[in-house]
């Protein structure tokens, strides 16, 4: 295997969970030939040197040669506890930890003499592994101290001939809920000393510590009498199976459980401090979604066996299996120790939500096999954990998947235990993660020292009329990502006209607390927002969205050429709007420009290219000359004529005129309305939701949508774009638009660890909003169903009567 070839050093790649690195190739560039260069002189290895040095793969240097500050870290991943198996060095890193001191091995010996003491070390080892098993069965049996640890004691009725008193089991494994509620022997626990054990090996052991075992002299379970194997038992486990395989009797009640390693981890609860410095620009999230969540963490390796269970509980696959499948298998079993067959009333079985627990006996009595269908995290079935943690990821509700599994008789958790785990897991690991992105976006901002141009909209859950919940959000519009939104409930405010306002006025507040400096604002054409900017806000540059008012215009000259006189004007609607537009984009910030540029159409439709203006640059119209023949072939308007006073009254409209110069900026909210549409699949209208899940839901999307920006467009195989065509309402058309690459989706995964993490360690808090009962919608007192029921009236009486 690779060495490292600093040197002093001997950690090979393979035999330590260490990142390893390839010394630069000189031949590659000048950079990378100075890069060698350092590496070679620092590493103060005489085998290794630059003028006869010759690029090679399997010539390493380990991760401890390395300070902190040379590998690339993303703290937001690292507050996450998403941690990689390898690190990854900065471009312009070099090794200066070398250990000069002499620590050679000793040369008294040969290589032969190297080996064989390895090989006494491997031998030492394990006879110390045999002699801890042999602790652990004399520990069981009562011969010697074991070391302190809690535990739990099962007490159990027991049938050894000898033992006619009960006894006590002691076991490792806490956890016993596997078996039977309806157990008709009682059972206690209490805590005790027991001996622990860093690796359970399959071994014969007494299952009932009877009088013979309580009494042996032997240390050995090989060396028992003869006659004691009757009474004693071999248990193995297999994942969630115990299986009994030797001589043992045991009645319904007896309790079987073995000990197993459990996992203990805790998430970070904050960002760490030190925030990548290579995030200096505000870029956006990458389209393939490593932005966040790929980590490089010097710490990797610290928690890889937790993250490799965590890891695997996911990534195993998981079928949906018919219980008379499951009766067949358990039907082939036979007693290992009568040798009798399996009788179906001898089966015991067990249902927790989405999970099986069989227990099967012989017609004599014996244990044979302790099933379940799927392993616990805690209390809680990881596929219960699994479902409540999708459910929301993929925008569902309990409500749907519910009806989706009484249509196929599919056992599923109850409605009470899918809110436990979603108020105890899911809401807060949500909430952190989206804190976690929320702090690593500010950094950014902070750090490239710029004045923020936001964008924002509102959205309501409902119809504007019956909306309980407006969610207001902004939007960065250099990064074109979420920076903030807020949730406002009807009953915070005194009408549903206010609920945006309010969202506003705290998102803006939220903001200007954290010490950001707005530039510019962009949001729809909306008065009382933009009273409130004028009155709160002056320092900031409110403007409007161009495809706000560029529909108010279309809007009112779509309705004057539907009048009497005017039919000439439906044929410039489209080129008013486009003139709207070329303003906007060419004004670059003059407002009195945009103002002039925007009148100028008036004379544009009347073939008047040349004009007097406040402008000079405004004096005329900025397209080529017509032919003679174009001129003529254009239905111009005459001046005077009904269809040219009405598009007067719309150009040079009093409101129009005063707004237009809020469109100077060329602000386009349009990403919002993307945005809107994948809150709509996390959010849908057609559901109600309490302000702790709009608050997670909302989170969500907004965690989506950021990792989602900047994607790059689909290719095929020739590397030709991928397109496709859609039916435009607007223009009565087929328009083709290009196609994005397929969404990853790599932050689901995160998430569903981090839940499987919470549901272990419960490390982040669980926190309610306290908002959800500040009132009700109703604007009367709660009555009696009775009374209403009895106040009923209507037409169909009839109809009415038969229902009650």
């Amino acid at each position: 295997m690779p060495a490292c070839q600093a040197l002093n050093c001997r950690n090979k790649q393979g035999q330590c969970k260490k990142s390893f690195f390839v010394i630069p190739n000189p031949a590659k560039d000048d950079a990378s030939k100075q890069r060698c260069k350092q590496w070679l002189t620092n590493l103060r290895n005489r085998k290794l040197r630059f003028e006869n040095y010759v690029f090679n793969a399997r010539k390493l240097v380990c991760e401890d040669h390395f300070t902190p500050d040379c590998f690339d870290r993303n703290p937001v991943a690292e507050s996450l506890n998403f941690l990689p198996r390898c690190k990854k060095l900065k471009p312009d890193a070099v090794p200066t930890l070398i250990d000069t001191a002499t620590n050679k091995m000793k040369t008294e010996g040969s290589v032969k003499n190297v080996r064989v003491k390895l090989s006494n070390n491997k031998l030492k080892l394990k006879k110390n592994r045999a002699k801890t098993k042999d602790d652990l069965l004399a520990g069981r049996r009562g011969i010697g101290k074991p070391r302190a640890s809690a535990t739990v004691t099962m007490v159990t009725k027991h049938s050894h001939p000898e033992c006619n008193s009960t006894n006590q089991l002691e076991h490792g494994r806490e956890d016993a809920s596997f078996i039977s509620q309806n157990n008709p022997v009682s059972t206690s626990v209490t805590v005790k000393e027991k001996v622990e054990c860093d690796e359970m090996v399959p071994c014969r052991v007494c299952g009932h510590p009877c009088s013979v075992c309580l009494k042996s002299e032997y240390p050995r379970p090989s060396q028992f009498p003869p006659d004691h194997y009757g009474y004693c038992r071999k248990t193995r486990t297999i994942g969630t199976m115990t299986e009994a395989t030797d001589n043992g009797i045991m009645e319904h009640g007896d309790i079987v459980v073995t000990s197993v390693k459990k996992i203990s981890h805790t998430l970070h609860k904050e960002v760490r401090s030190n925030i990548n410095e290579s995030h200096g620009k505000r870029n956006p999230v990458n389209g393939n979604e490593k932005h966040l969540f790929d980590s490089h963490d010097d710490d990797a390796n610290e928690n890889d066996d937790d993250n490799d269970e965590v890891s695997s509980l996911l990534q195993i696959k998981k079928f949906i299996v018919f219980e008379s499948c499951i009766d067949d298998i358990l039907n082939c079993l036979t007693c290992n120790i009568c040798k009798c067959p399996i009788e179906r009333s001898s089966t015991i079985k067990e249902y927790r939500g989405s999970m099986i627990m069989v227990s099967v006996f012989c017609p004599d009595g014996h244990l044979v096999k302790q099933w379940s269908s799927q392993p616990l995290r805690g209390e809680i079935p990881v596929v219960d954990l699994l479902v409540s943690a999708a459910t929301p990821f993929a925008g569902q509700s309990y409500t749907q998947i519910s009806q989706f599994a009484n249509f196929m008789n599919l056992q599923i958790q109850s409605e009470k235990a899918y809110e436990t785990v979603q108020r105890e897991i899911v809401l807060p690991v949500v909430d952190h993660s989206w804190n976690v992105m929320q702090d690593h976006i500010f950094r950014k901002i902070k750090d490239s020292n710029c004045f923020l141009r936001l964008a924002g909209d509102c959205r309501y859950d409902s119809s504007d009329l019956n909306a309980s919940y407006c969610t207001y959000s902004l939007l960065e519009m250099e990064t074109q990502e979420i920076v903030a939104f807020v949730n406002i409930k009807v009953t915070e405010t005194d009408s549903l006209s206010k609920m945006e306002v309010e969202g506003f006025r705290k998102c803006m507040l939220y903001l200007i607390e954290k010490g950001f400096r707005i530039e510019i604002l962009a949001t729809a054409r909306h008065d009382q927002i933009e009273s409130l900017v004028t009155k709160e806000f002056p320092e900031i540059d409110h403007q409007f969205d161009v495809w706000h008012l560029e529909k108010w215009v279309r809007k009112e000259l779509l309705q004057k050429s539907k009048t009497t006189g005017c039919e000439e004007l439906s044929a410039y609607i489209k080129a008013v709007c486009n003139h709207l537009w070329w303003c906007v984009a060419n004004c670059q910030g003059d407002k009195q420009w945009l103002k002039e540029s925007w009148v100028s159409i008036l004379h544009h439709v009347l073939n008047e290219h040349s004009f007097e203006g406040e402008i000079v640059t405004c004096a005329g119209c900025s397209h080529e000359n017509l032919s003679p023949k174009e001129a003529r072939e254009k239905k111009w308007l005459k001046r005077g004529s009904k269809a040219h006073n009405a598009l007067k009254e719309v150009v040079q409209d009093k409101s129009l005129l005063k707004d237009i110069g809020n469109l100077s900026e060329y602000c386009n909210i349009s990403n919002l309305d993307v945005y809107h549409r994948v809150l709509t699949k996390y959010v849908p209208k057609r559901q109600d939701f309490d302000l702790d899940h709009m608050n997670c839901r909302t989170a969500i999307a907004i965690i989506d949508h950021n990792m989602s920006q900047n994607r790059d467009k689909k290719v095929d195989m020739h590397g030709i774009g991928v397109y496709k065509t859609e039916f435009s309402k607007v223009v009565p058309n087929m328009e083709a638009k290009p196609v994005n690459n397929s969404k990853l989706y790599k932050w689901v995964a995160v998430l569903m660890k981090l839940c499987l993490l919470q549901s272990q360690t419960m490390a982040i808090p669980i926190e309610t909003v306290t908002a959800r009962s500040k009132g009700n919608i109703a604007s009367v007192q709660p009555q009696n169903k009775a009374d209403v029921v009895s106040k009923l009236r209507s037409r169909f009486k009839v109809v009415y009567d038969q229902m009650l």
